[in-house]
């Protein structure tokens, strides 16, 4: 059997393909969860390779150490979908019911392809995002897997690299909640009211009396400045 598990037009969740996840920890990393039917082909492929990497690992321990991690959901990269619970609502994540989920992840940007089947090159980052915003929680992908047997400070697991995905057709999608019915909230926004007509024959910012050279005895100069001082442009000076 081949070291990766091929999964067909399987629903994606929680998926970060755009953008690798940064943990509390710091640590950054592409993922994703996929959602396989447990009679899938892909899933009992990816199980019985996972049989035969613990089998090769642990020899005659396996039944053993498989024991201890099926027994503690956070070695394993597999679930029972019907356990995985929204903290939020209380309910089992959208999708995930009468299904198995598989977790997986890469430290490096994972083979994308686009739609002909052609691969996307990484290094250029703006046709890579373009084509990884296509995938979104509750999409369908395909996707190579890798799982394999960890042994080491840590302890023992069986975890999964996510090699390489396509976007495979649009779904329903997860994680958003009925925006509010707000219709009728709003009417129509009155038009503005029309301006105020300024006297005939004077500017609308006229609001003084011309003062002439009669009424102050300056000369012209002086009685344009004046006028200037009263708010009157000079134009409109006797």
């Amino acid at each position: 059997m081949s070291d990766v598990i091929v999964l067909s037009k399987v629903r994606i969740a929680f998926p970060h393909i755009k953008e690798p996840q940064v943990s509390k920890e710091g640590r950054s990393m592409y993922n994703a969860v996929f959602l396989v039917a447990p009679n899938d082909a892909g899933y009992v492929q990816f199980m019985q390779k996972v049989g035969e990497l613990a089998l090769a690992k642990w020899k005659e321990k396996t039944p053993d150490v498989m024991s201890i991690i099926n027994a503690d959901a956070k070695k394993r990269c597999y679930a029972d979908g019907n356990t995985k619970i929204n903290q939020t609502t209380f309910k089992v994540y959208d999708g995930y019911a009468g299904n198995v989920v598989i977790s997986a992840n890469n430290k490096s940007a994972p083979q994308l392809f686009d739609a002909g089947g052609n691969q996307v090159d990484p290094n250029n980052t703006m046709t890579y995002k373009s084509e990884a915003g296509k995938i979104y929680g509750g999409c369908y992908v395909n996707a190579v897997l890798k799982p394999w047997t960890q042994q080491n400070d840590h302890g023992v697991g069986i975890r999964c690299d996510l090699v390489a995905i396509q976007f495979a057709a649009d779904g329903e999608s997860f994680g958003g909640s009925a925006e509010p019915d707000v219709s009728g909230v709003f009417g129509a926004v009155a038009a503005p009211a029309a301006p105020v007509a300024a006297p005939a024959g004077l500017p609308a910012f006229n609001i003084e009396a011309t003062i002439s050279p009669a009424d102050t005895g300056l000369t012209n100069t002086a009685n344009t400045a004046l006028n200037v001082v009263a708010g009157l442009p000079p134009f409109m000076m006797s």
